[in-house]
This record gives C-alpha cells, structure tokens and sequence, in this order.
C-alpha cells in the first residue's frame, strides 16, 4: 500500500469507490505553496494546482494498492494530461485522529493548458468529495468562480 493526495473528483468516495476499489480514505490535511485552479481543452476542464508561494490547498490522502495506481494513471491521462511526483504531506489519520506525515503520489496537468469552466457534473462531484473529507470548500468555490 502507498499514500495518494486527491484534491478533486478523486475525492469523491463513491467514484473513487468505483475508479480504485481497493483505495480507502485515510485522513486529510493541507498542501502548502499551491492553488487550485481549473484548466483544460478539448478533453474538458479539470482541477489542477499551480504554484503560489502564499497558497494552501485541502487534501484527502488515500491508502492506494498498486492496481489502484494503474487506474489513476489511466484516469488521470498519465503521462500526457497530467504528470505524476511524490511529496510529503501532514494529514490527520481518518481512524486515530492523530496527525501524520507521509510520502504520498500527486498528479498535476502539465503545462500549456487554459482556463475555462468545467462540467457542473464535475464540479458538484469535486464538492461533494470536498464534503465528504470535511474539507473547507472556499478555494474549490473561488476557482470556480475565476472561469464563471
């Protein structure tokens, strides 16, 4: 098992139940020196992130099998649409409450994709994900709003 941050439709508990079964929620926490930010083209608009010094972003972290990875991969268009690194992030464990840090997956969209606004379907999936981790949604609504 390997630790995932999910920050968009990935943290929909019900499609990620589908998208990686073998994936559980393993708690939430903050990515410092990042925004969110919905970019795309054709192929639709999605969330990404974008460096911004004074930035912090809601994270859910999941405990992910290796087959759960292959899926992200195919989902989030990896190599092409979006890149794959490894960071450390805080989060507070889901089952203990206690604070942890792990070395977990993150996808990003390469560069060279525009703003624009995503489906509704997307955009009330993000959010009920954001919910469904207790994450604060104001910056998931304020990227929103920036392609309104």
């Amino acid at each position: 098992m390997s630790f995932y941050i999910a920050y968009g439709s990935n943290l929909n508990l019900a499609q990620m139940e589908k998208r990686c079964p073998g994936a559980r929620p393993a708690g939430a926490g903050e990515l410092p020196g990042f925004r969110l930010a919905f970019r795309g083209a054709e192929r639709g608009y999605y969330l990404t992130l974008l460096p911004e010094a004074e930035g912090s972003v809601p994270v859910g972290v999941w405990e992910v099998t290796a087959e759960d990875v292959q899926r992200l991969d195919e989902y989030e268009g990896y190599p092409e649409f979006y890149y794959k690194t490894e960071t450390d992030i805080d989060f507070t464990d889901r089952s203990t409450g206690e604070s942890r840090r792990e070395r977990a997956l993150i996808y990003i969209m390469r560069d060279g994709y525009g703003p624009g606004a995503p489906t509704e379907e997307y955009y009330q999936g993000c959010m009920e994900g954001f919910k469904s981790f207790g994450l604060d949604t104001e910056e998931l609504s304020k990227a929103y709003m920036e392609v309104q």
